[in-house]
């Protein structure tokens, strides 16, 4: 398995994936450990040339991987997923520091449109963790501000409506029926 780190607050490394052409595809916990067998195709670097679509796993969700254990899903995610893709797999790994003041920062940048949609989702939820799941709505949305088509694989009902109410591409299951051809003239990226 080939992993390329990119990080958040790198311009070089965003300006990258701007012309590549290709979509960031931001995978949750919740997304991988549902749809785990399926990753050996989703990172399979000729199913990324067909489909466009890069799997990317960011900092805060390969910890929460690495930390849940066999006995509360029956397996264990992270060594499962390092088991299961081979050599010719690509996944990103999306560094964001957003267990500093880094997020906080991204926050205060972003559009209001954005924070607007995510309260509405969220809003009446009770005794709920969602600072992954804000996490991961603010990393797609920041890249798309800057350019980069970035979207989010989750199956998280409140995140999913909240992604669709700024506008954010969402993937609910994996995008297996989506392998388009490369446009003509699109950029290319090293897969």
């Amino acid at each position: 398995m080939r992993v390329l780190t990119k990080r958040l607050d790198s311009g070089s490394d965003l300006e990258g994936l701007c012309r590549s052409g290709y979509e960031l595809a931001l995978m949750d916990t919740c997304f991988v450990i549902e749809f785990i067998d399926f990753m050996p195709i989703l990172a399979d670097s000729k199913f990324i040339r067909r489909s466009r679509v890069l799997p990317a796993i960011c900092d805060f969700i390969r910890l929460e991987l690495q930390r849940i254990d066999d006995a509360s899903v029956g397996f264990s995610p992270w060594r499962r997923l390092n088991k299961l893709l081979m050599d010719d797999s690509l996944v990103i790994y999306l560094k964001t520091g957003f267990g500093g003041g880094y997020f906080m920062y991204i926050l205060n940048i972003l559009e209001a449109g954005y924070l607007e949609a995510f309260k509405r989702a969220y809003a009446g939820k009770r005794g709920r963790s969602n600072k992954r799941d804000q996490y991961l709505y603010v990393a797609a949305a920041y890249l798309n501000q800057v350019g980069v088509n970035a979207s989010v694989a989750t199956i998280d009902r409140a995140l999913l409506r909240s992604l669709k109410l700024s506008g954010i591409r969402a993937h609910p299951r994996p995008w297996l029926e989506r392998t388009a051809r490369p446009e003509p003239g699109a950029g290319e990226y090293e897969v």
